[in-house]
């Protein structure tokens, strides 16, 4: 409401599927929003919905959760080297998502 009959916004109307703006536009132009996504559970037969390089980062969290579930030896397991991988996939999927916000 603090933005009826103003140009330059809008919303989404959940329930009826629609992009409602506060004022009607009288000229084409970009629209830009924030676009939130919550994806389906990833099953055996579906793929997370990121970029392919980065599907291996499932892996490698779960793996480091083993280790601290099964109480397995540190020095004996690859806890390390399955946390440094997880962070680094991590630190990549970051550097990607602030590449294209910024780009926006």
């Amino acid at each position: 409401m603090n933005h009826r009959d103003t140009s330059g916004f809008c919303y989404i109307d959940v329930p009826n599927k629609r992009l409602v703006f506060t004022k009607q536009p009288t000229s084409a132009e970009a629209i830009q929003y924030d676009y939130i996504k919550i994806p389906a559970d990833i099953t055996a037969s579906t793929s997370p919905i990121f970029d392919n390089r980065f599907h291996k980062i499932l892996a490698f969290g779960m793996a480091v959760q083993f280790n601290l579930l099964e109480q397995t030896d540190k020095a004996s397991s690859y806890y390390k080297e399955n946390s440094i991988q997880y962070e680094k996939t991590l630190e990549q999927m970051q550097m990607q998502d602030a590449l294209i916000k910024l780009s926006l």
